[in-house]
């Protein structure tokens, strides 16, 4: 089985290991990311694996709210009876986290996940819309949210996320309006040219734009609920 080993500060490492239990392993106080789908035949294993450890990041920053950072080192090796095998990557990935702080030097069990993010994990790793939508949301900008709304609207429908109180009518607009238009985000919109419709003109005019990090909390908050309706309660996979 392929691994990476990762570092970080070490009280957030632990939180790491005790919400991934079977994904964090611990050698000689060495704190490593494996996974059973890496494997001596994958072409693209340092892609995959960031895209795993960002889905682990994602899913912790869900619940948890402390900002980090933590690095995937860009050499993996192969543990095998007879010996192993290595490849190496010229640059490690360094990736913020969010994670709740700890308590008098030691990992508190407020930082274990009340969800089962093992099985959240597998539940991405099989859905190829949640793992477009999760390394969309990491983006953070515009466009990329842009296309988070887009794909669980796809999944799901828009009126059936407003009937689920996901989100309103009024949020979906006042985003839209904002992503796509320069009157809206400036020059960070998904049009460069202006080409707002009158329904956002009247929608501007009545309210501020959206802010970005206003944006994130929406998307965030949507995404959440999409991702649930799939992985806790099995709807879709």
């Amino acid at each position: 089985m392929w691994r990476a080993q990762i570092e970080g500060d070490p009280e957030s490492l632990e939180i790491l290991r005790k919400n991934f239990r079977n994904h964090i392993i611990v050698e000689d106080n060495k704190y490593y990311l494996q996974y059973p789908q890496f494997g001596p035949d994958k072409e693209d294993l340092l892609q995959y694996a960031e895209d795993v450890f960002n889905n682990m990041i994602s899913l912790l920053s869900f619940d948890l709210n402390k900002k980090w950072n933590v690095t995937l080192q860009s050499s993996f090796e192969n543990i095998r009876k007879d010996g192993r095998d290595i490849i190496a990557f010229a640059e490690p990935i360094s990736i913020k986290l969010n994670v709740y702080a700890t308590v008098n030097g030691e990992v508190s069990d407020l930082d274990i996940v009340k969800k089962d993010l093992e099985k959240y994990l597998e539940c991405i790793e099989r859905n190829e819309m949640l793992k477009n939508a999760l390394y969309f949301y990491n983006k953070q900008d515009w466009v990329n949210l842009n296309k988070v709304l887009e794909l669980i609207v796809e999944d799901m429908g828009e009126s059936d996320i407003v009937n689920r109180n996901w989100v309103t009518n009024n949020e979906i607009d006042l985003f839209r309006c904002t992503a796509h238009n320069i009157e809206g985000a400036g020059r960070d919109a998904r049009h460069a040219v202006s080409k707002i419709r009158p329904k956002c003109e009247r929608i501007l005019e009545s309210q501020d734009p959206m802010k970005l990090p206003a944006a994130n909390k929406f998307i965030k908050r949507l995404l959440m609920n999409w991702i649930d309706f799939n992985c806790e309660y099995g709807q879709k996979i």
